[in-house]
């Protein structure tokens, strides 16, 4: 979702879906995907007086969150919608990194109380919402990243949400997404270039202090920059199928206890 101001003409209101911007989300977070649409499609949405916003759906395969990003600065910034292309060296042997995240994988993640009971089970929208600055004093009292600390409440969240005896002595399995772009690489606003890092949240632990000194260890720097070029070489340089397999065993729900996006800074 994204807001601007301005008075939209005839043409944008018939294009509009007719419903506030939290109403809008709600419903299109709400529907499950219709393979006969568009990936992507974009509404815009009537507000009151002057300001209004846009509801943007994107299929993952079309874009993931940071060419979603690049999208928003090139409709309400001033990036210019054109870039280099950057050939890059195929190096399938840095897949090799990829087995031991792959290797456990083998093993069935536990099933967690508070989420869905299954894959296939009904979606739920819900969200919490933390200031910036709280993250921002741990990351500067502690010496972890912004994002290692945003990990690090997870299992905090999960203990709160979960009975007592759920995960006592236990690590979580999650898979975290990693951009695996360069540093030195343009980022277009199309295509997704996200990899998946195995992660153990350190749910069984009831000090936090203790639980954000084991999730900086387990999402340091230093593994995250070794896991994007294994990651990318999953993906580009083995065969299509074998590396989508890999990638789909990564991620796959039985496998893996959730999803856990850390939100580091993106990189210019």
């Amino acid at each position: 979702m994204g807001a601007r101001r301005g008075r939209p003409g005839r043409a944008h209101r018939r294009a509009a879906l007719g419903l506030g911007p939290a109403r809008a989300r709600d419903r299109l977070a709400g529907t499950g995907p219709e393979r006969h649409r568009p990936l992507w499609r974009m509404w815009l949405l009537p507000g009151d007086g002057e300001t209004g916003g846009v509801g943007c759906l994107v299929h993952h395969a079309a874009q993931d969150g940071v060419a979603l990003l690049r999208t928003l600065e090139v409709v309400f910034g001033d990036r210019s919608a054109t870039w280099k292309s950057q050939p890059r060296k195929p190096r399938p042997w840095h897949a090799l990194g990829t087995l031991p995240d792959l290797a456990v994988t083998l093993a069935p993640a536990p099933r967690i109380a508070a989420l869905a009971p299954a894959p296939d089970a009904e979606r739920r929208l819900t969200w919490r919402s933390a200031p910036l600055s709280d993250l921002r004093r741990i990351s500067a009292a502690s010496g972890a990243t912004i994002g290692q600390a945003h990990l690090a409440a997870r299992p905090g969240a999960l203990r709160h949400w979960s009975p007592t005896a759920e995960f006592t002595g236990a690590t979580l399995p999650v898979c975290m997404p990693v951009d695996t772009r360069r540093d030195s690489e343009d980022q277009p606003a199309a295509g997704t270039l996200i990899g998946l890092m195995r992660v153990a949240l350190p749910c069984g632990e009831p000090d936090s202090l203790r639980r954000l000194a084991a999730v900086t260890r387990a999402a340091s720097r230093r593994k995250m920059a070794a896991r994007r070029p294994a990651l990318r070489a999953l993906v580009e340089d083995l065969p299509p199928a074998l590396g989508a397999m890999c990638l789909a065993r990564l991620g796959n729900r039985r496998g893996v206890a959730l999803t856990a996006s850390s939100f580091p800074p993106v990189r210019r």
